[in-house]
């Protein structure tokens, strides 16, 4: 968080110094502009400050990338490292020890992908997504708009469809599951996310089968809404 800190302090500090070498130098101008009425006087002062400007931007650039490259760059890239470092740790050990063996891989700044030895519907393998938000914390989300376009299409009404997230805990949300760690934890709970996409994919494989008996648990479940 120190390391984190010092390198925003450094920017702002950057950046107060440009404005306030501009704003002297327009000042000037403008001081000049107003009670001189020689325009080859004003030109040649503008034209001087403007030299100055550029001089001093250079001189500042060059400062700047060497102070950055040799300290405040390297240290933001070391406290990265071990950030980064510890939240794959985080990441490695929840998932480990509420699914078991996963495939895990880091997609990017705060996403990770999880491939489960769960098959779906189409004999793939089962994944979804875990997202750092910006409190610390970790969702877990995956996309489901082709799996509910599926459901749909083989005759699975939206009440039951709506129903089973709702059953596990998990929001179903625009073609989106989630799954949010409780007020006191840090990571969500998966299982809750894996149940409710195996239940989806097993009414899938239930409708396929039953396509031609005509009848079961999609039908049961329609009776007991009515």
């Amino acid at each position: 968080m120190e390391k984190r800190i010092k390198v925003k302090n450094f920017w702002w500090n950057q950046a107060i110094q440009i404005f306030v070498l501009y704003l002297s130098v327009f000042g000037c101008w403008m001081c000049i502009f107003l009670t001189t009425e020689d325009t080859k006087i004003v030109v040649l002062l503008t034209l001087w400050l403007g030299l100055i400007l550029i001089i001093a931007e250079w001189y500042r650039r060059i400062g700047s990338k060497v102070g950055l490259t040799l300290d405040t760059w390297k240290d933001y890239c070391k406290f990265r490292e071990k950030e980064m470092s510890a939240e794959n740790a985080v990441v490695r050990d929840s998932v480990c020890r509420q699914l078991g063996e996963v495939q895990l891989s880091r997609l990017g700044e705060d996403l990770w992908g999880i491939t489960t030895p769960y098959l779906d519907s189409h004999n793939d393998h089962i994944e979804f997504y875990i997202v750092k938000e910006g409190d610390g914390r970790f969702t877990a989300r995956v996309i489901v708009s082709q799996l509910l376009q599926e459901l749909q299409s083989l005759g699975v009404p939206q009440e039951a469809i709506e129903f089973v997230p709702h059953l596990y805990g998990v929001t179903l949300s625009e073609g989106f599951l989630f799954t949010h760690p409780r007020a006191n934890e840090e990571f969500p709970r998966l299982i809750n996310l894996l149940m409710t996409l195996l239940t989806y994919n097993s009414w899938i494989l239930l409708k396929q089968k039953e396509s031609e008996r005509g009848g079961g648990l999609i039908d049961a479940f329609r009776k007991g809404q009515t």
